[in-house]
């Protein structure tokens, strides 16, 4: 078996980190009307088809050029309209998904401070929270995969001991006491949840061997399902639907995350779990944070410079990167869900739908892909086009149907 360098083993700690943020926050609060059973079934065929669009996007990378944003590979095989949807697209979806972490992350800020008696605002949250970002975006990859690999072990810990908690107050009649029905309307979220592709051009330049980016992003993709899936036995089988303290009650809060922590610790009356859950959550949500600011980064800084900076344009394209979704958290602060229901229809068009035309037509220049043999044949890429097509149509019902 092939032994991992040490770059490729932080890039499948960089792929699970990004995939596991605020879409996982979401998951049990929007999935809770299909019950486990519908809901399990949605996060493995939403994780199949993700896994699919996320080689073809890599073999499409390797082929075009390592570390060149997606604009760049669309240009190369989409043309001006590519280059013009793939922008719009991929600056919509991280600057929401920024939005949604300085919210979450911000919201859960002054709730410790609150706990503690120390008075912190929203704003001076978000403020601290973005700078604390800006300058790990600014210090480069490296300095990413050095901070992530660290939070990951916190991260992988405190999930450890969140599973040991809740399954002391998990049960078999609460997780089956759900709605047993499947909801089309909710796959975008959970689209958004598997939405890790975004890191994978900054990880084919970081990564310099093709076969140990594969072989890391074969691993990385692994690790989020595997935590979903657990995440949604524990909480579906805690929490109750209804109720003051109920999944429903906590869809309805401005602050879910807040108002997730606030359920599970009264419904099992455990501080101690408490005080492990809220970790969790900042460590997820920093996390995840770090592998979408450095992508946004690199898109920028590929498509507004050249791939060597200095560290004044660092600087500049940081800023950038943070405080125009820094300035909407400012007067927007309670749209957290809503956002995310944007980002999915983000995801599904750009980590699904692109990377399938753009796989297709680098095809077309004979290039032979490794993973061609396994899912890079015509019927997979139609199946693929066909699944993200139908995630758009079922958002765009969820967000202008009514």
């Amino acid at each position: 078996m092939m032994r991992l360098s040490k770059q490729a083993r932080g890039g499948i700690l960089l792929i699970g980190s990004t995939a596991i943020g605020v879409g996982m926050l979401a998951l049990p609060v929007s999935t809770a009307p299909l019950g486990f059973g519908y809901s399990f079934l949605a996060l493995a065929a939403v994780w199949y088809f993700t896994i699919i669009s996320a080689f073809m996007l890599l073999e499409t990378n390797l082929f075009l050029g390592k570390g060149r944003n997606l604009g760049f590979l669309a240009k190369e095989t989409l043309g001006k309209p590519g280059v013009i949807i793939t922008t719009v697209a991929y600056l919509a979806l991280l600057y929401a998904l920024i939005v949604a972490h300085l919210t979450a992350g911000s919201a859960w800020v002054v709730n410790k401070a609150q706990l503690h008696g120390v008075a912190i605002d929203f704003t001076e949250a978000s403020i601290g929270f973005a700078i604390f970002i800006y300058v790990i975006v600014c210090a480069g990859t490296w300095f990413a995969d050095l901070i992530n690999r660290i939070l990951m072990v916190a991260l992988m810990g405190s999930f450890a001991l969140l599973c040991v908690l809740l399954a002391q107050h998990a049960n078999l009649p609460t997780l089956l006491d759900k709605p047993q029905h499947m909801h089309w309307s909710i796959l975008p979220v959970i689209t958004l949840a598997f939405g890790f592709h975004i890191i994978i051009p900054t990880l084919t330049a970081y990564i310099d061997d093709p076969k140990q980016m594969r072989l890391s992003l074969g691993l990385g993709c692994l690790l989020p399902l595997i935590v979903y899936v657990c995440w949604q036995l524990l909480t579906l089988g805690t929490l109750p639907f209804d109720g003051a303290y109920g999944l429903d009650s906590i869809r309805a809060a401005s602050q879910p995350t807040s108002a997730l922590i606030a359920a599970l610790e009264h419904t099992t009356q455990s501080s101690h779990l408490g005080q492990i859950l809220s970790a969790f959550i900042i460590i997820v949500l920093t996390t995840s944070f770090i592998g979408v600011g450095i992508s946004l980064f690199d898109f920028l800084a590929d498509a507004l410079s050249s791939m060597k900076l200095s560290l004044a344009t660092r600087l500049r394209i940081g800023a950038i990167t943070i405080l125009p979704p820094t300035f909407f958290v400012f007067t927007k602060p309670d749209l957290f869900l809503e956002v995310l229901n944007f980002g999915g229809l983000c995801v599904a068009l750009l980590l699904g739908i692109l990377p399938a035309a753009m796989f297709w037509k680098v095809q077309r220049r004979n290039a032979q892909p490794i993973c061609k043999k396994y899912f890079g044949k015509t019927w997979h890429i139609v199946l693929n086009l066909l699944f993200f097509s139908a995630i758009i149509l079922i958002e765009c019902h969820n967000l202008w149907g009514n």
